[in-house]
């Protein structure tokens, strides 16, 4: 569990070139939000993240991309569902997590699990992508 902030450093591979990220991980408990705004103001993308097994913890996406939206940070996000190993114990169907993406206008929608590995590099390279794409036009 993440309390209040943590931060690392990781290099994605992108188009033979290796992309550095320095990723800053966000507590989701409420009591850590007033720190948000100042850590996001130079962001290039974003996660927002769920726990699959947690209903309520899919309704806490819409708090955090207010957050963003009130700061007015207009940047790639990608919407995750996290602890995909866990299937039995599934609360949010991969179709809700999808259709809460689409409806909040998120760039894209994955599931993964920390666990296993499944999907972490994936969404890492998606973000580095629709990044770069973004710093290429400016």
């Amino acid at each position: 569990m993440t309390i209040g902030v943590d931060f690392e450093i990781t290099d994605v591979r992108f188009n033979g070139v290796f992309v550095k990220l320095c990723l800053w991980d966000f507590g989701g408990e409420e009591r850590f939000r007033f720190i948000f705004p100042k850590y996001i103001s130079g962001a290039m993308g974003g996660i927002l993240m769920y726990d699959i097994t947690n209903q309520s913890s899919l309704s806490h996406v819409h708090e955090w991309l207010s957050v963003i939206n009130g700061n007015d940070i207009h940047i790639p996000i990608i919407l995750v569902g996290g602890k995909a190993d866990l299937d039995k114990y599934r609360e949010i169907s991969y179709k809700e997590g999808l259709k809460v993406a689409n409806s909040l206008d998120l760039n894209y929608f994955m599931e993964c699990s920390s666990k296993t590995g499944e999907n972490v590099e994936k969404i890492f390279e998606k973000l580095t992508e629709m990044m770069v794409k973004i710093a290429i036009v400016y």
